[in-house]
């Protein structure tokens, strides 16, 4: 087994043990800040790398190209077809990047950032349990880290202060 330090500008990833075998990684966010740097980085160890974008806000086209092995577009309202996708591409990783990360523009749209940061993770998590996948697949979940910055503490956990600095 190998380990590979994934890291990006924006977010950090823990050390990822990825097989000799290639595995199949479904991206979620993958046309995002973050989500361009995880998508290149698995490329580069040699993974798989399936994209899934939303159809409400579609952004494959706007953004161009990508070092990605496909794209499966589906309505993330969904769990029917989410669950679809999971069993047919029967990922290794899921790497959850979807997230209303502005707690300024938050004030302005509570039901989007609800909607995005709590609802579809739910669906996400819930079309696993019902998926084929459920016994094997690992998530990683990313949000912001603007919802902790006033703590002080270096490390974040579950037990740590909720304390956004917004503007």
């Amino acid at each position: 087994v190998r380990s590979y330090q994934l890291s990006y500008p924006a977010c950090e990833f823990p050390n990822v043990h990825l097989s000799e075998v290639m595995s199949i990684n479904l991206v979620i966010g993958a046309f995002g800040q973050d989500g361009k740097f995880l998508v290149e980085s698995l490329k580069h160890t040699g993974q798989k790398v399936i994209v899934l974008e939303n159809l409400e806000y579609p952004k494959a086209e706007s953004v161009g190209s990508s070092s990605h092995d496909g794209i499966e577009k589906i309505n993330f309202s969904s769990k029917d077809e989410l669950i679809t996708v999971l069993d047919k591409v029967r990922p290794d990783y899921i790497y959850n990047l979807v997230a209303f990360n502005s707690v300024k523009a938050s004030y302005f749209n509570p039901s989007k950032c609800i909607w995005i940061n709590f609802n579809w993770f739910s669906i996400l998590l819930e079309a696993i349990s019902n998926s084929s996948v459920k016994e094997s697949v690992r998530v990683f979940q990313c949000s912001s880290s603007e919802m902790y910055a006033g703590n002080q503490n270096a490390l974040i956990d579950e037990n740590s202060r909720f304390s956004p600095l917004s503007q």
